[in-house]
């Protein structure tokens, strides 16, 4: 279970961010499908996984809108099972 918060700067950013949060779920889950247990299971796997979800993120974001939005994505919990 991942729970995470986007940072953005200024409202026009964060009207934007809500208005496209479909796109940033999708975008979100198929960043998080594609990580092995092992990068999981380790602290530099999540701070990798972290930066590549705020990587993929501004570039969906980039191409709908044009211009990133999101500062970087932040994992407020993280729990594996």
């Amino acid at each position: 279970q991942i729970k995470a918060q986007l940072m953005v700067r200024g409202a026009e950013n964060e009207e934007l961010a809500r208005d496209h949060s479909p796109l940033i779920e999708s975008s979100l889950l198929s960043t998080f499908a594609s990580a092995t247990v092992d990068q999981l299971r380790s602290p530099t796997g999540r701070v990798e996984l972290r930066d590549r979800a705020s990587e993929d993120i501004k570039a969906v974001l980039n191409a709908a809108v044009g211009k990133p939005v999101i500062e970087k994505v932040l994992f407020t919990d993280f729990v594996i099972q």
